[in-house]
This record gives C-alpha cells, structure tokens and sequence, in this order.
C-alpha cells in the first residue's frame, strides 16, 4: 500500500511540475539609471510577468522600481512632495532599496492594461525615472 501511495504521489508531482514548466513566467529585463528606467520590452500578454531589475553599476545613487495600474500616461502622475502620489493607483509589487550594482528579480501577475513602472525615491520621478508598459492578449 504504501509502495502504490508513494508511485502516485510521484505521479501527481511529475504532472505538477509539467504545469509549471509549461506556463513560465515572461521576464523583462530592468536597467534602471540616474535618469531612467529601461525596458528590454515594451508590451507582453497578459499572465505571470517576472521583472529583472538591476541598479545599474554606473549609478551613483540607490533606486527602486514601483509598478503601478494605472491609465495615465507615465509623465503625467501626480506629485506631492517630490513624490508620485502612489495611493492614487493600483500597486502591484516593487523592488525597492537597490543600491548600485545590486538586482532583484519581482514576480507578479498582469492583466491587460496599461502599468507605470516608476522610481519613487523624492526627486527621482522628476529627473525622468518612469516609463510604461503595455499588457496586451
């Protein structure tokens, strides 16, 4: 009983880990800079979306990446205080304390839709740290 009780759980296993090798999540690569955030791509489908974020080794300076859902355009939000006004939107996750050189990779789900991934550290937003991405079936 027990050898029949460990061959399907085996079983289950192997189906599970087909599921997840058959699903992988999208990567965009993240560069971020004293003055920008860029993007290996501008738009991906809808589903699991994994962001890879590295402060670039040029930097001078620590960052962090903030996504949010929003439709307005990225040069557009709101500010208070040299910061973007993040209560305002959708938060969907972020990287966050990334001193030079450092990376972090950030996981998440998206749906269709537009997304604003901004740095939010007071006077980043200004000097031109935001960009968009597009979700798209």
């Amino acid at each position: 009983m027990k050898a029949r009780l460990t061959l399907v759980s085996l079983v289950l296993f192997g189906f599970g880990m087909h599921a997840m090798a058959a699903n992988p999540p999208q990567v965009i690569k993240v560069l971020l800079t004293d003055t920008s955030i860029k993007l290996d791509a501008q738009t991906v489908k809808p589903g699991k979306v994994m962001f890879d974020v590295i402060n670039s080794t040029d930097s001078k300076m620590p960052h962090e990446m903030v996504v949010l859902h929003t439709d307005q355009d990225d040069s557009k939000l709101p500010v208070k205080g040299a910061r973007v006004e993040e209560g305002k939107f959708k938060n969907m996750g972020e990287a966050h304390d990334m001193k030079p050189g450092v990376e972090k990779k950030l996981a998440m789900k998206l749906k269709a839709g537009h997304y604003d991934l901004i740095c939010n550290i007071p006077g980043h937003y200004a000097m031109g740290m935001h960009t968009s991405l597009q979700v798209v079936p």
